[in-house]
């Protein structure tokens, strides 16, 4: 039994690619070299590449769909990452290119690209690049636009909030809850059960606290709130104690 792919070429794409149909060949025979898949072509826009050591597999026609696939995946031009680009035309009327996918790395090293003027809805791309505090700029941006287009007005303070909780570690992290216990995102932080019932599914906080025999002393501002006592900042860290006898002496001269 024989295996084998057709492909059809587009012949415009790859004019507009720049790829001639030698390349393509070339390409294809060693991306199907590990495989012993052979690559003919036909008609000038037509590939047939055969797959004879699928034929030979337990299931051949998964493997067969599997081997196509991986073949298909491969980049034979253009930037890893990034799988589609256009041009879009601002309010102003500049041109802007816009892409599916992002490598931000790679993307600033061309010379025909200004570095400053491009940007990435990635921020733990950002972060590798450019560092934390761009990682902290993305995140904020991106946390005020998705804001906005839902047309919700929240105060920038309070989103500059969330962005310094994600990143004063000196690296982006996530606000994601402990899933089954495991402990993940800036959540995993909170130290005491009622500051971590403030933010996760309490029974599953109360019982793995009830398993470990936890205790939970009142010291933080959270857990005071929880509770309904002062917390102890500003002036809840204050504490005024009373001198009873001379009170009593006060109180005894004022009447007198």
């Amino acid at each position: 039994m024989a295996l084998s792919v057709e492909l059809t070429l587009d012949g415009e794409r790859m004019a507009d690619s720049g790829v001639d149909l030698d390349e393509l060949v070339n390409f294809l025979k060693k991306a199907v070299k590990g495989i012993k898949g052979t690559v003919e072509v036909r008609d000038n826009d037509k590939l047939s590449i055969s797959m004879i050591e699928a034929a030979k597999r337990e299931r051949p026609y998964l493997t067969l769909r599997q081997w196509t696939q991986r073949v298909l995946e491969k980049r034979i031009r253009g930037i890893e990452g990034i799988s589609r680009v256009w041009v879009e035309a601002t309010d102003e009327g500049e041109l802007v290119i816009k892409t599916r996918g992002s490598n931000l790395k790679e993307v600033i090293k061309l010379d025909f690209v200004d570095p400053s003027r491009t940007i990435t809805n990635d921020c733990r791309e950002i972060f590798e690049v450019l560092g934390v505090e761009a990682a902290r700029a993305c995140i904020l941006n991106e946390l005020t636009r998705i804001l906005n287009e839902q047309g919700l007005e929240v105060d920038q303070r309070y989103v500059s909030l969330v962005a310094d909780a994600m990143t004063y570690t000196g690296k982006p992290t996530p606000l994601s809850l402990q899933a089954s216990g495991v402990p993940s995102g800036f959540f995993s932080e909170m130290k005491t059960p009622l500051s971590k019932m403030a933010y996760e599914w309490v029974y599953h906080v109360v019982l793995n606290t009830a398993r470990k025999g936890e205790d939970n002393p009142i010291m933080g501002p959270l857990d005071a709130l929880i509770m309904g006592q002062t917390p102890p900042v500003g002036t809840g860290r204050v504490e005024i104690r009373w001198d009873w006898s001379k009170t009593e002496r006060m109180l005894r001269e004022e009447v007198t």
